[in-house]
């Protein structure tokens, strides 16, 4: 037997909202069909059709196999989200363009920041340096449901801003902040998911010192080479007029080359740098050679380090599957050697 199934309007079956593939089956064994894109929480009368393989002439009427309600729609996930900025220079305004939130999007992760550095709006309106800048910025979303309800607000110098919303770093001004927030309303109403984007506008260059690598004992790591898991520590400075609130000492990320460092921070000023923390990475991670240390806020780089480091390859007499060192005759035959190792992760060739 040929059958195939759809879904109605238990009301009026002349309105078809999905109809089903045909499906081959034995007769008197039961078999299944699938029915796609129907509405969530909605009453639905399913009525199936068949007709004889072999005579394909023998057609049954659309038979009524039951009613049955789809399950409500939980679903207060993002599927995407996009900026898109737009520099305002004095005289127009300038063609907009994507930027990446940091970290990358992820369905799952509810905060994510976005940094525009003024060099980067001076150099595309070839204004003078510390102007004032300004961009207006176009947040899109889109829910992992089609039923699911969207409000994005944002939110800037505790104003809420309900036209295009825009960023103005003022003239000598260090930073400026706005606030979006996404809410996702199940279509059920009985869920809700809020996403938070901080965005920044910076007017910020951060002064690195020569960093310092230590064992655990203290003797000094030379710089070119470092071993994975050594103490980093780095001093930070600030060298603008302006005072800077606390939260950006948090925010900033110190990085070696592409490598994100865990890292903690302690207020220490100096006569000539009263804006200055050190940051102390416990265990370094990294590798590879001539690698830049850089502080960032959302994958924007605020300051560089004149000083490279270079990791050196680890040495290993064998690998295998009962751990690091411990091989039998086995083991050795195999030839198993690591090549590399990033974080705990290791990489291993045979």
């Amino acid at each position: 037997v040929l059958f195939r199934c759809r879904a109605v309007d238990p009301s009026d079956s002349s309105t078809v909202f999905a109809i089903s593939t045909e499906r081959a089956a034995l007769r008197s064994e039961a078999a299944a069909v699938h029915l796609h894109s129907l509405r969530p929480n909605f009453q639905y009368e399913i009525q199936c059709q068949a007709t004889l393989q072999e005579e394909p002439t023998v057609l049954s009427k659309w038979l009524t196999a039951g009613r049955r309600r789809t399950e409500e729609d939980k679903e207060t996930r993002l599927s995407e989200i996009l900026l898109e900025v737009v520099p305002v220079c004095q005289d127009r305004e300038l063609e907009g363009y994507n930027v990446t939130t940091s970290p990358t999007f992820h369905p799952d992760r509810k905060s994510y920041d976005v940094a525009l550095p003024d060099a980067d709006f001076t150099t595309k309106c070839q204004a003078t340096a510390n102007a004032e800048a300004k961009w207006k910025i176009k947040l899109f979303a889109k829910s992992q449901s089609d039923y699911a309800a969207l409000t994005v607000d944002f939110q800037s110098d505790g104003e809420v801003q309900h036209e295009t919303p825009m960023l103005e770093l003022k003239k000598e001004e260090a930073i400026v902040t706005g606030n979006f927030t996404v809410t996702v309303t199940a279509d059920c109403k009985c869920e809700t998911g809020i996403y938070l984007i901080k965005v920044y506008g910076v007017r910020l260059n951060f002064v690195l010192e020569k960093p310092e690598i230590t064992t655990q004992t203290g003797s000094q790591v030379d710089l070119q080479q470092v071993e994975e898991g050594r103490y980093l520590q780095v001093g930070i400075s600030y060298e603008g007029t302006s005072l800077l609130p606390e939260q950006i000492w948090d925010d900033l990320d110190l990085y070696v080359g592409p490598f994100r460092q865990e890292t903690l921070h302690v207020p220490s000023p100096t006569a000539e740098k009263p804006q200055r923390h050190v940051y102390i990475a416990p265990e370094i991670l990294g590798i590879g050679k001539n690698l830049t240390l850089s502080v960032k806020i959302a994958n924007s780089v605020l300051g560089t380090s004149g000083e490279s480091l270079t990791f050196t390859r680890p040495t290993v007499s064998c690998v295998s599957n009962r751990g690091y060192g411990l091989c039998n005759a086995d083991d050795r035959a195999a030839r198993r050697v690591l090549v590399d190792t990033i974080a705990p992760t290791e990489l291993y060739v045979q």
